[in-house]
């Protein structure tokens, strides 16, 4: 997130009436059919898909019964993804991914968004955007639900304090964005079990953001060998929220990116019920970045950081994040 001072788990397939009650719209189903929520398979309403998602199995080998396969998770809003971000995350992070890669796809049913954090009024977004990446599975839901659904536990965190001094919001938008990431993970739970196989890398990439470097050369060898029980994150931007309440450049964890073993990556993904316990346990204000930290050490996830792996985010209005900025002259 950057400076200033009861989500189901990932685990098996929910039923579909639980998945309707998170706000789940409509999802693609493998056929290149709209599935509706609450639809039962084959039935309901369906649309053509469109022809960006022929071929719905996106890898970069031609063998696409291969053993290995890397889960690629995409979350968040789609600002310039099909034009601006996607053209750099294939380029720069795809083709370096040692195996080939299925894309699952979480987003919200958001045609605009506000934030004045981020100089964002009414900013036009299309969801649609997302077909681009050719997802397995795409999940859209309601916000407004996912909202109501995380009530208590936004109550709960609001208690501690606001890290970031702007009257919650920038709370309400991590917890948003936790949910897409562990949404998105547990379609790829969802498509291992329908194949009864297990992917053995994930990875994890806002949809906001444009690669300036490709993934480097010691991760992308680190991934052939499969080490257990690691995970690879950028090393810029690692803010911490410190005893004084005071936030530093350095300390924290990065958490826009990471790549590696899906165990590891099970606990980087689904972070959500542990968000109370830390602030409770802690008795301090929830800050991304040195939550993340915490987290991945309690669970003994060895972090490995990639000495220089950059991206910069782009806002709903085009331009890039100011603190961003400073990445182009590095």
């Amino acid at each position: 997130m950057g400076p200033s001072a009861g989500v189901p788990s990932a685990g098996k397939s929910a039923p579909r009436r639980a998945i309707s009650t998170t706000g789940l719209l409509g999802r693609w189903r493998e056929k290149g059919s709209a599935e509706k929520a609450g639809a039962p398979s084959g039935k309901g309403d369906s649309t053509n898909a469109p022809e960006a998602l022929e071929g719905v199995r996106w890898s970069l080998s031609s063998s696409p019964g291969s053993k290995q396969r890397c889960a690629l998770i995409l979350y968040g809003l789609p600002k310039f993804f099909r034009d601006r971000s996607l053209p750099t995350l294939l380029h720069r992070v795809v083709s370096r991914i040692p195996m080939p890669v299925d894309v699952f796809v979480h987003t919200y049913d958001l045609t605009h968004t506000t934030n004045s954090r981020n100089g964002e009024l009414a900013c036009k977004l299309d969801p649609d955007e997302v077909r681009a990446a050719k997802p397995v599975r795409v999940e859209m839901q309601s916000q407004d639900v996912v909202d109501r659904e995380h009530t208590p536990l936004f109550s709960e965190m609001k208690r501690h304090g606001d890290a970031w001094f702007n009257h919650f919001v920038s709370l309400r938008n991590v917890l948003r964005q936790y949910n897409s990431i562990q949404r998105g993970y547990a379609l790829m739970e969802e498509e291992q079990q329908k194949r009864r196989m297990e992917y053995t890398l994930v990875c994890c990439s806002r949809m906001d953001v444009l690669y300036l470097d490709d993934l480097p050369d010691e991760c992308v060898h680190a991934l052939r060998e499969q080490q257990p029980g690691s995970v690879w994150v950028p090393s810029f931007h690692e803010w911490e929220l410190r005893g004084d309440n005071l936030i530093y450049p350095t300390g924290g964890m990065n958490d826009r990116f990471a790549i590696g073993c899906r165990h590891a990556m099970r606990t980087y993904a689904c972070r959500v019920p542990a968000c109370v316990e830390y602030c409770s346990k802690l008795r301090r204000m929830f800050h991304t970045e040195t939550f993340l930290k915490h987290h991945l050490a309690q669970a003994h996830v060895t972090v490995r950081k990639m000495k220089r792996f950059r991206f910069q985010r782009i806002r709903g209005t085009g331009q890039v994040h100011d603190i961003d900025r400073e990445l182009d002259a590095q």
